[in-house]
């Protein structure tokens, strides 16, 4: 015990685990990387996912340093060092991190070519002929000796489901390790590191067992298991060792199948991290249009009255407020819209028996003002519409219609957070005004309810509204810590046209007033919610960062820390789009 205690004790950094495994060959697929059912059927995990039949593109889950990934910007390289002195990952790191297969499938995303092969499912039939495991730091990619006690478990098919075949308890101690347990037995499907979760460690899934997880995450029966993969899942994306589209495609695949709500919920907000933070401008329609899409399609069909259901509903209000970044209009759009019209014609405590009042794109009376300046919008759409009849597609969505249209809805009891989401998506839009929020406003008028309303009022896409919002934040101290974040809510919310760009000088020329006239739970409120990651320029900001960490090198500490946080984050964020081509 004492010697694990001073190993542990001895060491800074997380301990990232990897498996690297070679089996006999096995057949080959009609696609690389797909995933046969028990039917025979194959999905293929690149192939688009969502209603309008485009491609779709975590916070990190706590383990890792804030400065463990390289952010070079666009391909400039000016971004590569970190503001808080650490060595950030360059791309080529990235690739070196995984073997070859894996590289491929980066020099892929990020159109710089390659020669190697990308990874191909295993067979039923192959066997594990030769199992490395490997420990490194998981910040700095260097050698990390700890003692390390995990379980690894092969998962396999039976029927549609994907099950343990069988496990084992491994340890070892040293940079690398021959794992002979595995060799010999069947290689299955995924192979999973760290099952059970025994050790304190991140785990990277070999370049099979990631293939197959794109397709059949959700297959997997044990949630421990599910929420493990998903985890190597979500830390390979932020991390630039999985395209973000990929991610998004496991993601879509995943939704109306995940049970566990609190895997429902950091799949979702990793999701929407992707959106928001990961996903290259030139890709962004079609990312956003995609996965609304699946959530709609996957919110049709859910069960009545679960708890999937009010998640996916309220997913989908999520990501229609998005599209108000959308440069066109698309039919899952509108349809999005709809939905969050339709909301608004049901009182609270009733059922919300349809998804869509009037058909997508009728909505809203006249249409999209981009103003938000004609009143009761939004309360009026759709009150005396039947369920548009859209042709019947295939169920995952595709064509330039829904549908889910056709489909019965039942068992979704509307509330009052329901509705506000969906106000404050149509604010986002332009299809409500400060009428509409007075309106709802009335009939909640619960301390939530005031909440709503502030971020509704901050989000309406006004130059004017953005300039009394930031006067509001500068008086932050008269305001409480909940009213603050709720007004820092509305005013950084998507809107089509950049309203707050001038305020990324206010923020840096107020950053210590900030720190220095508030208490310190308000001022990292200010610091953390307002820094402008939304800009359109990213790296300017990441440059007047480090210009303001250079001349304010006696700042606060934890001052300095909230901003190295803030800039690293936008630093892997640019790097992430750079490496997406206008494919995906």
């Amino acid at each position: 015990m004492a010697t694990w205690a001073a190993a542990w004790l001895g060491t800074s950094g997380v301990s990232e685990l990897s498996l690297q495994i070679t089996t006999t060959e096995g057949s080959a697929d009609p696609s690389p990387g797909s995933i046969a059912s028990s039917e025979g059927s194959a999905e293929s995990p690149t192939e688009p996912v969502g209603s309008t039949g485009a491609s779709v593109g975590a916070e990190s889950d706590g383990t890792s340093s804030v400065s463990d990934v390289a952010a070079p910007g666009a391909g400039t390289g000016r971004l590569v060092a970190s503001s808080s002195g650490a060595k950030l990952r360059s791309p080529d790191a990235f690739d070196d991190r995984f073997d070859g297969a894996t590289g491929a499938a980066h020099a892929a995303e990020s159109g710089t070519g390659g020669s190697v092969q990308p990874p191909r499912r295993r067979s039923a039939t192959e066997k594990v002929t030769g199992a490395t495991i490997t420990q490194a730091d998981s910040a700095e990619g260097t050698a990390l000796l700890r003692p390390h006690t995990i379980e690894i478990a092969t998962l396999g098919r039976s029927g549609r489901a994907v099950v343990p075949l069988d496990s084992f308890r491994f340890e070892f101690s040293t940079e690398s390790a021959e794992v002979e347990q595995l060799i010999g037995r069947s290689a299955g499907v995924i192979t999973l590191i760290n099952y059970n979760d025994l050790d304190y460690a991140r785990v990277r899934l070999d370049p099979a067992s990631t293939e197959a997880a794109v397709t059949s995450a959700s297959r997997i029966t044990e949630p421990l298991s599910r929420a493990l993969v998903w985890s190597a899942l979500d830390n390979a994306v932020r991390d630039g060792l999985m395209p973000v589209q990929k991610y998004l495609t496991a993601y879509a695949r995943s939704l109306g199948k995940e049970s566990h709500a609190g895997i429902m919920a950091g799949l979702s907000q990793t999701a929407l991290t992707c959106i928001d933070q990961w996903v290259a401008d030139r890709n962004f329609d079609a990312a956003i249009t995609g996965l609304l899409g699946a959530a709609l399609d996957a919110l049709a069909a859910a069960k009545a009255g679960s708890d999937a259901q009010l998640h996916l509903a309220n997913l989908v209000l999520a990501l229609t407020s998005r599209t108000a970044r959308c440069a066109a209009g698309s039919s899952a759009v509108a349809m999005g819209r709809g939905f969050a019209s339709q909301i608004l014609t049901v009182p609270v405590g009733e059922e919300i028996d349809r998804m869509y009042a009037d058909a997508p794109g009728q909505s809203g009376q006249s249409g999209r003002s981009g103003q938000a300046g004609q009143s009761g919008q939004a309360g009026q759409a759709g009150q005396a519409g039947q369920a548009v009849a859209a042709p019947r597609s295939s169920r995952t969505g595709r064509g330039a219609e829904h549908s889910t249209a056709t489909l019965p809805f039942r068992g979704l009891i509307n509330d009052h957070a329901l509705r506000w989401n969906a106000l404050t998506a149509l604010v986002c839009l332009g299809w409500a005004d400060q009428t509409d929020i007075a309106r709802e406003n009335h009939s909640d008028p619960s301390s939530s309810g005031r909440l709503h309303a502030e971020t509704a009022s901050a989000a309406l896409p006004l130059p004017i509204v953005k300039i009394r919002a930031w006067e509001a934040i500068r008086e932050a101290g008269a305001l409480s810590n909940d009213v603050l974040s709720a007004i820092i809510a509305g005013f950084i919310a998507p809107s089509a046209l950049p309203l707050i760009e001038e305020y990324v000088d206010e923020y840096f020329d107020g950053l210590l007033g900030f720190w220095m006239d508030n208490s310190i739970e308000i001022a990292r409120r200010l610091v953390l919610g307002l820094y402008p990651r939304w800009s359109v320029d990213e790296e300017d900001v990441v440059e007047k960062t480090d210009a303001w960490l250079a001349a304010n090198v006696d700042a606060p500490a934890a001052l300095r820390r909230l901003v190295i946080e803030r800039r690293d984050d936008l630093a892997r964020a640019i790097f992430l789009k750079s490496t997406q081509s206008s494919r995906h």
